[in-house]
């Protein structure tokens, strides 16, 4: 998967996700804390760009390994960074109700789901790279 298929697919989605949190909105219990909504959404847009370059980086490398590893890091780091925005706005805004954490949740079901695609995708290609590399090697 090349950088501007990546971009487009992710430029789809945001629009998507934007769409459907606008309508999300409209909803009076949760349309309360639309700040938290919109400044999740871009977290999330920037970390599905991080998520790619590295991601593509890993897929290519000859380590085989060294993909997988950093699949779980940034897996790990994805939910690290949605505790993080969940309790800290809780804690600094002190949100009326808890009905901010639903449009949380599509964003991330959202965004989660793409990232799962698009690393997979990385990683057939890593792996058939990869293939091709141990075949001329080996002739």
């Amino acid at each position: 998967m090349d950088f501007r298929s990546f971009a487009l697919q992710l430029a789809a989605l945001s629009l998507s996700v934007w769409v459907l949190l606008v309508i999300v909105h409209q909803i009076p219990s949760l349309g309360e804390e639309q700040n938290f909504s919109w400044i999740t959404w871009g977290v999330f847009i920037v970390l599905s760009m991080f998520m790619f370059v590295l991601g593509k980086k890993s897929a290519y490398d000859e380590n085989k390994s060294l993909f997988l590893s950093m699949s779980i890091f940034l897996g790990a780091t994805k939910m690290l960074i949605a505790v993080v925005l969940v309790v800290g706005y809780s804690f600094w805004q002190k949100p009326s109700g808890q009905g901010f954490v639903i449009p949380f949740f599509l964003i991330y079901l959202c965004f989660t789901i793409f990232e799962t695609y698009f690393m997979m995708k990385l990683s057939f290609e890593g792996e058939n790279s990869n293939t091709k590399k141990i075949t001329k090697s080996n002739e």
